[in-house]
């Protein structure tokens, strides 16, 4: 903890660097959600084991928060129906494709945006840390330099 402590005042002036890490992390962890979950439908119409729900699910027959993936399951059942019969099940089919596949190029768009950005922020920060203490070692007297090594100097400002 005392090490956090000790970096803040380095990540201040790279927040909006650690913002939008935080806002590609989170879309990256909906869009692989999404992208495992968007499978199920595509596999139900492929092998045609999904139940053909012809009647609009209402939302007040389903009653608690177990309930609502039963409700959304059937609205995405009653849409891919519609769907099915209106365009035919190839179009559906094409259309499901269409759509992992742009969830999964969403997730790794997310992925590659978010390590991006964490990357401006670690070097950022390194950068600054490095510079600082670049300084400190310029403000040390003369008789430092003679008291200590200079492998010891060189490996205590690489090492920690």
């Amino acid at each position: 903890m005392e090490y956090i402590k000790k970096l803040l005042p380095f990540v201040k002036q790279y927040k909006k660097y650690a913002y939008l890490n935080i806002f590609f992390n989170v879309l990256y962890a909906v869009f692989g959600t999404l992208s495992f979950v968007s499978l199920m439908p595509m596999l139900k119409v492929l092998l045609k084991s999904s139940e053909r729900i012809l009647v609009k699910p209402v939302r007040s027959n389903y009653e608690g928060f177990i309930a609502l993936g039963d409700y959304y399951n059937d609205l995405l059942n009653y849409f891919i129906t519609t769907k099915i019969q209106e365009n035919g099940q190839y179009y559906v089919l094409t259309i499901m494709i269409v759509l992992v596949l742009s969830t999964f190029l969403l997730k790794n768009l997310s992925d590659y945006f978010s390590n991006f950005f964490l990357a401006y922020l670690r070097n950022g920060i390194l950068k600054d840390i490095r510079d600082k203490l670049y300084g400190k070692t310029l403000e040390l007297p003369i008789a430092y330099f003679n008291e200590k090594r200079k492998g010891d100097i060189i490996a205590r400002i690489s090492g920690d």
